[in-house]
C-alpha cells in the first residue's frame, strides 16, 4: 500500500512531468524497435531474408526510415505540447494531432489506390503499388496504436478507427 500511495503522491506533485517521462520512454522503446528492424534489413544479402523470403531490401529500408520519421514527428509534437502545457486539461491537442495524422494517411492511401498502374514512380523512386499500400496501412496502424497508448497515458479517451472497427477492440 505504501508504494501505491507514493505513486499517487508523485502523480499529484507533477503529473505532466511524470506522464511526459512515461511517454518519452514509450517513444524510445518504439524507436529502438524500428532501428533494430532497419539494421536487420540493411544486413540482408541481396534482399533475401534468413527464412528464405525474398524482400525488396531498399524498399523495406525506405519504409522503416519513413516509419521512424513519423514516430519522431509524433514524439516531438507530443513532448512539445507537454513541455509547454501547464495543466493536464490542456492536452486535447494531442488527440487532434493523431486524428489529423490518420486523416493524412487515409488521403495518401486513397491517392495510391487510385493510381492506374501497379508501379509508382515518384521523384525517381520506383515503388510497387501493393507494397506501398501495405506500408501505408502499417504506418496507419502504428499511428493508431501509438496515439491510443499516448492518449491512455494522458488519461484521454482512445481514438476510434471508423475505417477498421476490428482495430478498436
Amino acid at each position: 500500500m505504501l508504494k501505491l500511495s507514493f505513486i499517487t503522491e508523485q502523480g499529484r506533485q507533477n503529473p505532466l512531468e511524470a506522464r511526459a517521462a512515461g511517454i518519452a520512454a514509450f517513444f524510445d522503446k518504439e524507436s529502438k524497435k524500428i532501428s533494430d528492424r532497419t539494421e536487420r534489413a540493411r544486413s540482408l544479402a541481396i534482399g533475401v531474408d534468413t527464412n528464405g523470403a525474398v524482400k525488396r531490401r531498399q524498399q523495406q529500408i525506405l519504409h522503416l526510415e519513413q516509419r521512424q520519421i513519423e514516430l519522431n514527428h509524433a514524439r516531438a509534437f507530443v513532448l512539445g505540447v507537454l513541455s509547454n502545457t501547464p495543466q493536464a486539461s490542456e492536452t486535447p491537442s494531442v488527440g487532434y494531432y493523431f486524428v489529423e495524422k490518420l486523416n493524412e494517411i487515409d488521403l495518401e492511401i486513397e491517392r495510391i489506390q487510385s493510381y492506374p498502374r501497379g508501379v509508382i514512380i515518384e521523384l525517381g523512386v520506383v515503388k510497387g503499388k501493393r507494397q506501398e499500400l501495405e506500408h501505408l496501412s502499417t504506418i496507419r496502424a502504428d499511428m493508431l496504436r501509438v496515439g491510443n497508448h499516448v492518449l491512455g497515458l494522458l488519461g484521454e479517451p482512445p481514438l476510434v478507427d471508423e475505417k477498421n472497427p476490428a482495430a478498436n477492440s
